[in-house]
């Protein structure tokens, strides 16, 4: 059965050492304070800088000259860092899961579905631009991951947020990029009396009534806007300190094949009968690093123990600018866009100030005059053009002049272009990525030149993609901790793959990486298919238009299905046409095959009467040959009574009559069979059965 209660208690009920959160707390901030201050101090700077603050030009350079003057703030710094955020968002990207193997493609692309709604559902996108903002800006800044049991009291939504400069503290010794290495982290929110009610759920309310709804102004985060122009507003101060702990595990491991997974179930039953199933599997408690979360309202610890997405880690994500661990000053480590623009960004207006202040004092019109040389002084105060001035009768001309207007110094105005193009060199940014480069350059320089900018900046946008893709692997471990197969099923629509909550799996089978941004999940399928399209890959009409994202598709569908439909009937008549044309040469050939078996079989017939004949001509040749034979002994029997000298003679007629007789019989018997052969080569069917008569 499902416990709700069991479910909330990681954040809407208390366990814990009160005394031992609050000392950790303490500690902590007499260790860390002086050095986050220091950044968060350089980060205020940064901060007012880019947002053209004209107050702090005596905060940093307390012996300017212009005390009780005028103060000119032409921000150059703003357009420059707003170049490289607008990039970025021009270049969103979203997270998806990629399978290893092919036995992980399903799960992989349900985890993906997932992953791409819950980040859409928490705003990740805006999140991740507000944090990159932050990074360019002032160095640092963190992205946050929560749970919220409000529209899902069961499973939960997750929620990002980015949490600015001047609302943590961190431990200033770690070195690794995901921050694994802190020791602590302390996050302060101010809260109203509501707003802190519906962070419990409204589990928590009469504790929250009993406290008192004052801020507690303690000195720390001294940063913070609520730190100032607020007066008993009531406010409540949040606190959530992280630190780094261990907690013991449960771990299944088959002695056979090496393979460990951790129980992360309290059902002792269901292990017992798990381990008398399974003779080989083993069991192996150890301690395992986590992260202990503390929620701490107005100096009362309300919560201590995991925090709500069953994440071992921070949960917060650090999102940099310029991060150099190896500096020895905390504040210098963590630098944006703007740190390296300040003094270039003052240099550029005061060179704008003092100009204006030598065009202001100087004389560039008037008159110079001798006394009593003008009868008129007055007329000397008139402006415009075509003014008449009576002098004296006594007074030269030359007793009055004209003022004539001094010019500017040239040299300013080249030394204001060079401090201009100083502020962008030093934020790292080129003309070619402001579009202010000359139109006289070829085109090819300007792509090298924009090439080259975007190089130098690589670094940033590289950065941003790994604090990208650690949201997302944090985000599927809380999808996995937190959600059940029914709300897979929602946001899926189809039959889930049981794999999708096995941890061991998705991590040896499933990575997360990015892809290009789109709105919604149906845009990125449209855009893949789109890919694939040009790639060669025969994809449907039908699948393009499902996966448009057209808004009213309807009318579509109905054109290209009647399209579809007129191009099937098209097809059928064609089909139709094409069978009929195929019968008639069919039965065309079949009767001019039926003809020629008539025209052979009447050529047959006649080689049998024309094979009958001469065998009957052969047969009354042979007679008369016979008979010639008779008649030949006959004759020779006549002959004996003739004279032995004419006998000689007689003989030589003789074979003169059989060697004319014979060579006439050969060639009828040959003539025949050459007329046969011909007959039956016209019809394979005779000639085969001809050649199997011959072979018998």
């Amino acid at each position: 059965m499902y416990n709700l209660s069991e479910r909330l208690q990681s954040r809407f009920y208390k366990s814990g050492d009160k005394t031992d959160v609050l000392d950790r707390m303490e500690r902590s901030y007499m260790n860390y304070v002086v050095v986050n201050q220091a950044f968060q101090a350089e980060a205020d700077l940064d901060t007012r800088f880019y947002a053209g603050d004209q107050t702090l030009w005596f905060e940093i350079y307390g012996n300017s000259p212009y005390w009780g003057q005028k103060r000119y703030y032409f921000n150059i710094i703003k357009p420059a860092v707003e170049l490289v955020t607008g990039f970025q968002r021009q270049h969103k990207k979203s997270l998806s899961c990629s399978a290893l193997s092919k036995k992980a493609d399903v799960a992989a692309q349900q985890l993906s579905k997932s992953l791409i709604w819950s980040f859409e559902n928490a705003g990740g996108h805006e999140v991740i631009s507000k944090a990159f903002d932050g990074a360019c800006i002032q160095g640092l800044s963190f992205i946050d991951i929560d749970v919220s049991y409000e529209n899902d009291p069961v499973n939960g939504d997750i929620i990002l947020s980015n949490v600015p400069y001047n609302y943590y503290w961190i431990d200033p010794f770690y070195k690794n990029f995901d921050m694994s290495d802190a020791e602590s982290v302390w996050r302060r929110q101010a809260l109203t009396k509501g707003q802190v009610k519906r962070m419990f759920n409204y589990q928590r309310c009469e504790e929250i009534d009993n406290l008192q709804p004052v801020y507690q102004k303690d000195g720390k985060f001294i940063f913070m806007p609520e730190n100032y122009y607020m007066r008993d507003i009531g406010l409540y101060t949040v606190d959530e300190y992280y630190y780094k702990s261990s907690r013991q595990a449960k771990f299944i491991v088959d002695a056979k094949t090496g393979q460990t997974k951790e129980w992360t179930s309290s059902n002792q039953e269901a292990l017992g009968d798990l381990l008398g199933l399974y003779p080989e599997l083993d069991i192996v408690d150890m301690d395992i690093p986590t992260v202990v979360y503390n929620i701490v309202v107005n100096g009362v610890v309300f919560y201590s123990g995991p925090h709500p997405t069953g994440l071992d880690c921070y949960p917060m994500t650090p999102c940099y600018g310029f991060y150099n661990p190896e500096l020895t000053n905390f504040a210098l480590r963590h630098q944006g866009l703007v740190r390296g623009m300040r003094d270039s960004q003052f240099l550029y207006n005061r060179v704008l100030i003092n100009t204006a202040d030598q065009i202001e004092s100087q004389v560039n019109s008037g008159w110079k005059y001798k006394e009593n040389a003008v009868v008129n002084i007055e007329d000397l105060k008139k402006g415009g053009n075509g003014i008449n001035v009576k002098v004296a009768k006594n007074a030269n001309m030359s007793d009055a002049e004209k003022i004539q207007p001094t010019p500017p110094n040239p040299g300013l105005a080249g030394l204001q272009n060079e401090l201009k193009n100083l502020v962008y060199q030093t934020g790292l940014v080129n003309q070619e990525l402001m579009g202010m480069a000359k139109d006289d350059i070829p085109g090819i320089l300007a792509m090298v030149r924009q090439g080259a900018g975007l190089t130098m900046l690589q670094r940033l946008f590289d950065q941003l993609d790994s604090t990208q893709k650690l949201v997302g692997e944090k985000m599927l471990s809380c999808l996995q901790n937190n959600w059940k197969i029914g709300k897979y099923q929602d946001v899926v629509a189809e039959e889930i793959d049981p794999m999708i909550q096995n941890k061991t799996f998705t991590k040896f089978n499933i990575v997360v990486d990015e892809v290009a941004y789109t709105d919604s999940q149906k845009r990125l399928q449209f855009q893949q298919l789109v890919q694939l399209g040009q790639l060669g890959v025969p994809v449907p009409s039908k699948l393009y238009i499902e996966n448009s994202p057209l808004i009213d598709k309807k009318q579509l569908v109905d054109a290209v299905a009647e399209q579809e439909m007129i191009a099937q009937r098209e097809t059928q008549v064609q089909q139709q046409l094409q069978t009929q044309r195929q019968m008639i040469e069919n039965e065309n050939l079949m009767a001019e095959a039926k003809s020629k078996q008539s025209l052979a079989a009447e050529r047959l017939n006649k080689v049998t009467l024309d094979t009958a004949l001469s065998a009957e001509r052969i047969t009354q040749a042979q007679a008369n040959k016979t008979k010639a034979n008779l008649d030949l002994v006959e004759t020779a029997l006549r002959l004996q009574s003739l004279d032995l000298s004419n006998l000689k003679e007689l003989l030589s007629v003789l074979e003169t009559i059989k060697t004319k007789i014979e060579p006439e019989q050969d060639l009828g018997v040959e003539k025949i069979n050459q007329q046969l052969s011909n007959v039956v080569s016209q019809v394979p069917g005779l000639a085969q059965g001809q050649q199997q008569q011959g072979a018998l």
